[in-house]
């Protein structure tokens, strides 16, 4: 019946089927025309275009020139409020009076949409290369599409602008940061400094001893629930002597993983639970076999207790800084 618990542990221990731990990739929205192959179609505005042999992707692109030189995608792309796009496109530039700029214009409404203010994205002035610019923008409250604009601001008349091969894509949310409660605060003050340091700690205002009090109540709180979720595959839950089957495995277990008193790590809880759990099963089997007597709960408190007193009254010596 205790194998009834290895699948509980294995959900927490084994990944699910097609679950992955990195973070989900951005997803491309798909443009009409970003790379002007089409010549005009998908944009508006006061453009030209020009000899695809002169573009940056060899199929297409459009010339802005100064004064007044603007495009502007369309169909409108729909986008949910609060969403993260990151927008790239080549560009290169003629314009020294002005700035040839780009950016995203979210929209809000369908009759009359509503136009939101963003930020005008500069592209190097004087670059007779091409080169790839990108920019991240944040969808507003209340946007329900966006369109893709290009613009010369100022500039000398004649001055130009090149634009081709639009790329956006979606972004995912980030990460969602959980604030810390006063507690959590206290018991691991957050920062850059490095863990345990009683004397930052203390400093801050902590009470050192008292958080020390409350992360072993709370350990031992989610122990007793470990404990709990074992038994239960044995259908009923010792009272009496449930803290001896708690404690003392777990305590010899880490000991005899080459712990310390002072200090211990989760490799040595590792190679304890083996260590303990070899010893476990397989001492009460020869005993009974030489023995010819059925004591093999009596083995098991004796080999628990005695790996318990071996590792407390081993000698470690600490090494002088």
């Amino acid at each position: 019946m205790r194998l009834l618990s290895l699948p509980v542990m294995l959900l927490f221990i084994l990944p699910f089927p097609g679950f992955s731990t990195e973070p989900p990739a951005a997803i491309p929205v798909p443009l009409l025309n970003p790379g002007f192959e089409l010549g005009p179609t998908g944009f508006t505005g006061d453009f030209e275009l020009i000899d695809p042999g002169d573009s940056a992707g060899g199929r297409g692109a459009i010339r802005l020139r100064a004064p007044g030189g603007t495009f502007r995608s369309n169909p409108p792309i729909p986008v949910k409020p609060g969403e993260i796009f990151e927008l790239s496109l080549w560009s290169r530039s003629a314009v020294t009076a002005g700035r040839a700029q780009f950016t995203l214009r979210f929209l809000a409404g369908n009759a009359t949409p509503k136009e939101f203010d963003s930020r005008w994205v500069n592209v190097p002035s004087d670059a007779p290369l091409w080169s790839r610019g990108t920019a991240r923008f944040q969808a507003p409250a209340d946007a329900t599409a966006v369109v893709i604009a290009g613009r010369i601001d100022g500039g000398k008349t004649g001055e130009t602008a090149d634009w081709d091969r639009l790329e956006l894509v979606r972004l995912p949310p980030p990460p969602v940061k959980l604030d810390q409660s006063a507690l959590t605060a206290a018991i691991r003050p957050p920062g850059p400094v490095p863990l345990p340091n009683p004397d930052f700690a203390r400093a801050s205002g902590i009470d050192v001893n008292r958080m020390r009090v409350v992360s072993v109540v709370l350990s031992t709180v989610l122990a007793a629930i470990g404990i709990i979720v074992y038994q239960q595959s044995f259908g009923f839950i010792q009272l009496y002597m449930g803290p001896f089957t708690m404690a003392f495995p777990a305590v010899a277990a880490i000991l005899i993983g080459c712990a310390s008193v002072n200090k211990a790590t989760i490799l040595n809880v590792v190679i304890g639970t083996i260590l303990f759990q070899g010893i476990l099963t397989m001492t009460p089997s020869v005993i009974n076999s030489i023995v010819q007597t059925d004591m093999s709960e009596v083995v098991r408190i004796v080999v628990s207790n005695g790996m318990i007193l071996y590792a407390l009254t081993r000698v470690v010596k600490v090494k002088s800084r």
